[in-house]
């Protein structure tokens, strides 16, 4: 008997499967996803990408303001 499977591609463009049926079995919700839907894997790799893209934009809004005062002074 084959296992039924969906596959989907992850943040890095790897496919990878989806767990269905028995290989969840035993487990409660709290054990099988998080409250985002991400399992674990999924949101540390989302956190690996979201948090240098938050750094660098932070970056440049302070450069900015930075810039901006500089230039004309509100304070």
């Amino acid at each position: 008997m084959s296992e039924a499977r969906s596959e989907r591609t992850s943040l890095d463009g790897q496919i990878e499967s989806w767990p269905t049926g028995h290989e969840l079995e035993g487990k409660d919700m709290a054990e099988k996803y998080n409250l985002t839907g991400l399992t674990d894997e999924e949101a540390k790799e989302f956190h690996s990408i979201f948090m240098p893209s938050m750094y660098g934009w932070f970056s440049l809004v302070v450069l900015a303001h930075v810039l901006t005062h500089l230039r004309f002074p509100w304070i």
